[in-house]
């Protein structure tokens, strides 16, 4: 089982949100993560971002307004995602049209949801 850690060449450790470590550990409460949860396989628990993957303009929803705040930001010289994780919709690791192409993919065409760096 791959433990989907964030980047093990760069010796992180942590767990990415698709880890199948996540809330994996002892049931038992008194071994609880800080957050409350069943705690993580591994040293490190997982902490959950404090923003929605994709909604780059932090209104609480996923939709054509986030694609269209990343092409002002990109073209338009327009704030930028705070956090800018939240812009990166396709998990490359960088925000680009491509997020936005992504967002509108996923919000008109059902595309695939947009994944947390």
């Amino acid at each position: 089982m791959d433990p989907q850690f964030t980047g093990p060449v760069d010796h992180d450790y942590t767990l990415q949100s698709n880890s199948p470590c996540i809330d994996g550990g002892d049931p038992e409460p008194g071994y609880n993560d800080p957050d409350g949860s069943r705690n993580d396989v591994g040293a490190m628990p997982f902490i959950a971002p404090a923003y929605v993957c994709g909604d780059a303009n932090m209104d609480g929803q996923l939709n054509v307004g986030d694609a269209v705040f990343l092409i002002n930001f990109i073209f338009g010289g327009g704030p930028g995602p705070d956090p800018v994780e939240a812009g990166d919709a396709n998990c490359e690791g960088q925000v680009n049209v491509g997020d936005a192409v992504y967002l509108i993919a996923f919000v008109f065409n059902g595309g695939a949801e947009p994944c947390c760096p």
